[in-house]
C-alpha cells in the first residue's frame, strides 16, 4: 500500500494529448535507468511508482532549442533557468496541482519532453503535500537519468555535491563550521577515526565507485577546507556509482518513507 512504500510520482511536461503514450514509455525507461543504480536496484521493492498525465497545449518545453523559445506547457518547464543552459526549472505550484492527483507522494520526478541535456533538483520538503523534493530531467537525453539519480542524492539522501570549483573566486577555501551533510567534512581521516565522526566506519574500505574510502580534498564546491569520501562518486560525476557513505545515506532516505515490513 502507499503507506508502507516510498511513492515516486512521475509527471510529464511538454507532452500533448497525442503524445501521452510516449510519456508513459519515457517514464518506464527513466525508472529502469534509476533502478539500474545501487542502492535502487536492491531496494526497488520498497517503491511504488505513479504516473500522472499532464496534457500540454504545445509539444516540447521552453528554452529548447534557444533561450528565447517559449512553449505553452502544463508545468511551465524551461531551460536556461537562472541563465544556466542545463538548469531545467518548473512552476512548483503547477507541479503540485498534478502531484495531488496521485495516491501518495514522497518524491516527484518531472520528465520534460526534450532531448536537450539538463535537469534540476528542488530539495525542500513540500509545505503543502509533504514530499521530499522534485527532480527534473529531459526524457529524451541519455544522460538525464543520471541527472535525476544525482538529484535524488540531494532530496532523498540529503547528500552534498562532492564536486568543487578550482580557481573560482570565493570557493578557494572553506572556513565555516562542520557541515551537516553526511558526505563532506572539515575533518581528516584521522580526525574522523578519533572522534567516531561522519563516515569513520567506512574508512579504508573499497568503494563501489572505485578506490578506497578516505578523506579527499575538495567538495561542497570548495577546492580546499572540505573533504569527500572518495575520489569520484555520483555526487561528483555522472555515470559513477554512489560511494559507500552515499549508499548508506540513500538507504536511510528510503526507510524514512517506507516501512520495513508490511503487515
Amino acid at each position: 500500500s502507499p503507506a508502507d512504500r516510498l511513492d515516486i510520482v512521475v509527471v510529464g511536461d511538454g507532452y500533448t494529448v497525442s503524445e501521452l503514450p510516449r510519456f508513459h514509455a519515457d517514464a518506464q525507461k527513466k525508472w529502469a535507468e534509476l533502478t539500474a543504480v545501487e542502492p535502487y536496484t536492491t531496494y526497488r521493492g520498497l517503491f511504488n511508482v505513479w504516473t500522472v498525465d499532464a496534457v500540454s497545449n504545445q509539444s516540447g518545453v521552453s528554452g529548447d532549442p534557444a533561450p528565447g523559445t517559449v512553449r505553452d506547457t502544463a508545468l511551465g518547464s524551461y531551460f536556461w533557468c537562472d541563465e544556466i543552459e542545463r538548469l531545467l526549472c518548473v512552476d512548483q505550484d503547477k507541479v503540485d496541482g498534478y502531484v495531488a492527483k496521485a495516491p501518495e507522494a514522497d518524491l516527484v520526478l518531472v520528465l520534460a519532453n526534450s532531448a536537450k541535456y539538463g535537469g534540476a533538483g528542488y530539495n525542500e520538503r513540500s509545505e503543502t503535500l509533504g514530499y521530499e523534493g522534485i527532480s527534473t530531467a529531459s526524457a529524451g537525453n541519455e544522460k538525464s537519468g543520471q541527472v535525476a539519480i544525482h538529484e535524488t542524492g540531494h532530496s532523498l539522501g540529503k547528500l552534498a555535491d562532492e564536486y568543487f570549483y578550482a580557481d573560482y573566486p570565493g570557493y578557494e577555501r572553506y572556513e565555516g563550521p562542520e557541515p551537516a551533510d553526511s558526505n563532506i567534512t572539515t575533518l581528516t581521516a584521522d580526525g574522523m577515526a578519533a572522534g567516531g565522526a561522519k563516515w569513520h566506519r567506512w574508512l579504508g574500505e573499497p568503494s563501489p565507485d572505485g578506490g578506497i574510502v578516505g578523506a579527499y580534498e575538495g567538495g561542497g564546491y570548495y577546492a580546499t577546507g572540505l573533504r569527500r569520501p572518495t575520489e569520484d562518486s555520483l555526487m561528483r560525476s555522472l555515470g559513477k556509482p554512489f560511494n559507500l557513505p552515499g549508499v548508506e545515506a540513500m538507504i536511510a532516505g528510503f526507510y524514512r518513507e517506507a516501512r520495513i515490513a508490511s503487515p
